[in-house]
């Protein structure tokens, strides 16, 4: 999981980045042919179209960043999820961070 969008945000931080770089080894290494994964939430702040869209765009970064370090685009499928899952209740900012995110699984397993 990668986490911590400010508000609006589809940029990752060096910290995101770093978190990508170990999992892309690590799929590199170890799962050279499953299927992965990249689920983007957010928080309940804005619409729900909005929200789509947002998350979307924050898995196919990820989605870009992880073909950069090598994994066939084929292998990749991006998926919306807007904030339909929180993590924890949206009653705090902190909370909200927590909530804009993008998980990375690898096959149906992780």
């Amino acid at each position: 999981m990668y986490g911590g969008y400010p508000l609006n945000s589809t940029v990752l931080s060096e910290q995101q980045k770093a978190l990508l770089d170990e999992k892309a080894a690590l799929i590199l290494q170890h799962y050279p042919d499953a299927p992965i994964i990249i689920e983007g939430h957010t928080d309940n702040s804005g619409t729900h179209a909005i929200n789509m869209l947002l998350s979307q765009e924050r898995a196919d970064v990820v989605k870009d960043y992880l073909i950069q370090k090598g994994i066939a685009a084929n292998r990749i499928t991006t998926v919306s999820k807007a904030e339909a899952e929180p993590l924890v209740p949206n009653d705090s900012e902190a909370n909200r961070m927590k909530n804009r995110r993008v998980v990375v699984r690898i096959g149906n397993n992780e």
